[in-house]
């Protein structure tokens, strides 16, 4: 969903003053984290998916059903017991929830697209409306930072390799890297929230080996 980087999960008894750092590490290439999302969106899209019960109109979900019987250490495989679940994240092509649906020992129906999808569909249902009015900007690309930024924003070229760092101050952590992510190796990130803070600062040539700092902070 973040288009190929591995973060470091990180557990707090409080947000109030913490001050997380993460450092990104790519682990799947940009291209095959494209094709890994068109092929979790057949899933709930294309005829025979698994989790066609999971889709929204008008929305691309990405997601992926599990039914696993359970398992006891003792007797084996428990007859008519099982996990059913559905993990997706949408819009597929600018995600922005990442919803995980688990069912311990359904009733009747077991199967994952009959019984944690659907539960996936309704939770989605709720929070998107949620989603539409909340702070900070959106850009659906790159490049629409150019007509909104103050600072002007040619996107590189493959002979170029370099291209001018964007002002994406107020810009949520997720869209910061769904933006930036494919085009930076050495990303360090702290706080949460909302952009305040970078480094190189906006005008400044970058490339894709350029070290950038980015702070985040709660907006009020």
């Amino acid at each position: 969903a973040n288009g190929g980087y591995w973060i470091k999960p990180k557990l707090l008894m409080d947000v109030e003053g913490a001050d997380p750092k993460s450092t990104l590490k790519r682990v799947i290439s940009p291209k095959t984290a494209a094709t890994i999302r068109d092929m979790l969106v057949t899933v709930t899209e294309e005829k025979g998916g698994t989790g066609l019960r999971a889709h929204l109109p008008g929305i691309h979900v990405a997601g992926k059903t599990g039914t696993a019987q359970k398992y006891d250490r003792d007797s084996g495989y428990q007859s008519g017991k099982y996990y059913s679940s559905f993990v997706g994240f949408l819009p597929a092509e600018r995600p922005e929830l990442v919803i995980g649906i688990m069912v311990d020992e359904p009733g009747k129906e077991f199967y994952a697209g009959e019984v944690a999808a659907p539960v996936f569909k309704r939770v989605a249902e709720r929070a998107l409306p949620l989603l539409m009015n909340r702070p900070g900007q959106a850009a659906t690309s790159f490049g629409e930072f150019a007509a909104t930024s103050p600072t002007p924003i040619p996107v590189a070229t493959e002979t170029e390799g370099e291209w001018v760092m964007p002002d994406l101050k107020g810009v949520s952590m997720r869209e910061v890297l769904r933006l930036m992510g494919p085009r930076l190796e050495r990303v360090r990130l702290s706080g949460t929230g909302y952009l305040a803070e970078q480094e190189p600062s906006a005008g400044e040539s970058v490339s894709q080996n350029t070290p950038v700092r980015l702070h985040f902070r709660p907006q009020s």
